[in-house]
């Protein structure tokens, strides 16, 4: 019963973090198309990550109320949100301020639902199963985020943008049915009752303090911080803006496989887009793999240590890819670059995988399961804060030299290895204590 349970949320998480993941990308492909403008595009993407501040609220509602009915409740909200954008954009067509609006309400919806979700994970999932519940959760959520993008592009090059909408209200639709069939430990759906507004107070001072009150979770907090804003904007901003720059080339060689997404339709910068970002997915699998297999045996320190270590040297490779393609002004294939690519962002979403779950599976051990949905809002919020601030970051800097957030990747690449070192020096001294 556990396992299909757990299988049920699973399946649900698949279906809704693609849906959400979608509309996002296809929002921002739509007006990066219409536009040709980094600096609209990156801004249209920062207004969809800064109201996830708003996870903090949320993870503080996960702790009071009833976990499964939020859990449904999100999923129709979105459902809702899809179907009315669809609306108005079929009676008025593209308009740039609509579609900044619809990602900033994009943004809240998801800084809500966020902290729900994973305070969710330690009711469905026993001790034994949480490295591999972890592994499964974040997994699916990492492959929607890699998967959307390209299927997005398809979407929009063969069907139009509606389609990605509707889509996207039907796939929330189904998501909530099955959340709605979950079985949740009964102990852990409420977490308390609010008395007064000075409870409330105190309920988030003490939220704050938990984020904090661990040395080691704090310099990991840090580490991932600087992921945050100097390597996700980086993969989905400064990519498809070096892409651009590349005159267009036949398709239908190495790229055959995307004939099936319609790649003849794209611009070829959206073709090579759609395809590196496929090769997140490869790497996405291979550390399920190994995670599942080792979720007895690996310690989460060393699935940490590997993450941080693989993720930081592969960051300074790309770096150094485009930073010498655009320094020496190669004269180098756009299709020969881009499996160059394909094959770094394989890499990194293995490592990046294999941190996310050891550093869940870390805190999840560490924080009180009444105190865990403040937690997660609390420092998904300060994700947020960082992402938009990345995202706002390369969108300036893309637009100025490419070679200059080559050179904030490498210096951000050289920043997670110091930090991991002061994390193993601060953890050696307090088990010698």
């Amino acid at each position: 019963m556990a396992i299909n349970n757990l299988s049920l949320f699973l399946y649900a998480q698949v279906l809704g973090g693609f849906a959400y993941n979608l509309v996002y990308a296809a929002i921002g492909y739509h007006v990066l198309a219409v536009t040709g403008s980094p600096g609209k595009f990156a801004a249209v993407l920062s207004l969809g990550i800064l109201p996830k501040v708003l996870q903090s609220v949320s993870g503080f509602l996960a702790d009071q109320l009833d976990k499964k009915k939020l859990f449904v409740l999100m999923d129709i909200i979105y459902s809702v949100f899809a179907f009315s954008l669809l609306s108005f954009s079929l009676l008025y067509g593209y308009n740039f301020v609509v579609m900044a609006v619809a990602m900033t309400l994009l943004g809240v919806i998801r800084g809500l639902a966020i902290p729900i979700t994973k305070s969710i994970v330690p009711a469905i999932a026993t001790q034994e199963e949480l490295m591999k519940a972890n592994s499964y959760e974040i997994s699916n959520d990492k492959l929607a985020r890699y998967l959307s993008p390209p299927i997005a592009l398809m979407i929009l090059a063969l069907f139009g943008f509606n389609v990605a909408l509707f889509l996207t209200g039907v796939l929330y639709i189904v998501a909530a049915t099955m959340k709605k069939l979950l079985t949740i430990d009964s102990g852990l759906v409420k977490g308390g009752s609010i008395k007064s507004l000075k409870e409330v107070f105190i309920k988030f001072k003490d939220g704050f303090a938990i984020t904090f009150a661990d040395v080691g979770i704090s310099i990991l907090l840090l580490n991932a911080i600087v992921t945050q804003i100097l390597f996700h904007p980086f993969i989905s901003l400064v990519i498809p803006v070096v892409f651009q720059r590349f005159k267009s080339e036949d398709i239908s060689g190495i790229l055959s496989i995307l004939s099936f997404m319609g790649s003849k339709k794209m611009v070829f910068w959206q073709a090579l887009t759609a395809w590196v970002q496929l090769g997140a997915v490869p790497g996405v699998v291979l550390s399920v793999i190994f995670l599942v297999r080792q979720h007895k045996k690996l310690d989460t320190k060393k699935g940490i240590t590997w993450g941080i270590a693989g993720l930081s040297t592969l960051g300074l490779l790309l770096a150094s890819l485009i930073g010498f393609y655009s320094f020496l002004d190669l004269n180098i294939s756009g299709l020969v670059f881009a499996n160059i690519i394909f094959v770094l962002l394989g890499g990194i979403a293995f490592f990046s995988n294999l941190f996310t779950v050891s550093f869940a599976s870390y805190y999840q051990t560490k924080i009180p399961k009444e105190s865990i949905g403040r937690f997660i809002g609390n420092f998904m919020m300060i994700f947020a804060l960082a992402a938009a601030i990345g995202t706002q970051l390369y969108g300036y800097l893309s637009n100025v030299n490419v070679l200059q957030p080559v050179l904030v990747l490498a210096v951000g690449s050289i920043i997670k290895l110091l930090l991991h070192a002061i994390f193993i020096i601060c953890d050696k001294h307090l088990e010698e204590r």
